[in-house]
């Protein structure tokens, strides 16, 4: 059963985008890239599959979205890798995440899954390129299968219902 809904919550959100810097030249030869905290939260409907929503605020700003580009899992860690895509440019995020505490409630087939983790900024285009960071984030997973005797603690999650919500710190450094 664990299986079966930790593959639903093992969405590996994080992706998460949250920068910090490339050497700058002598502070007399330019002025230093902008820098700072930066805040992302990214929202994933579990039922559509869709694309994670992402708002960003510090120097990276906006909204966009996420992509999962890959994903390994072993045991309760996971690293991936994520695409995050704004207006402005996209950011490849790495990003490495440890299950700490899950939880199923099956009178009401709901699952959920609390993780933590560590991300870097690996890569960026347009207005990010040059982009480096990192930080921390959590991810909070909340998944409702359907009642069904014939599953594992009587929940079928072939098709949940549900949002993953990943809430990422860290600083930034944008090239100048």
């Amino acid at each position: 059963m664990r299986k079966a809904w930790i593959a639903v919550l093992g969405l590996s959100v994080l992706a998460v985008g949250v920068l910090a810097g490339p050497a700058a030249a002598k502070p007399k030869d330019k002025p230093k890239a902008p820098k700072g905290n930066e805040h992302l939260t990214i929202t994933f409907d579990i039922a559509t599959n869709a694309l994670g929503t992402v708002q960003a605020t510090g120097p990276i700003s906006g909204s966009g979205t996420d992509t999962q580009v890959s994903s390994k899992q072993h045991g309760r860690t996971t690293h991936d890798v994520d695409l995050l895509t704004f207006d402005a440019g996209t950011i490849t995020v790495k990003d490495k995440s440890v299950v700490v505490s899950q939880s199923l409630d099956p009178s009401t087939c709901t699952a959920t899954e609390h993780d933590k983790g560590v991300f870097k900024i690996t890569k960026g285009t347009g207005a990010y390129e040059g982009a480096k960071g990192h930080g921390h984030f959590t991810v909070d997973v909340t998944a409702t299968g359907t009642p069904d005797a014939n599953s594992p603690n009587g929940c079928d999650f072939s098709n949940p219902t549900g949002s993953a919500v990943v809430d990422a710190t860290g600083r930034v450094r944008l090239k100048s």
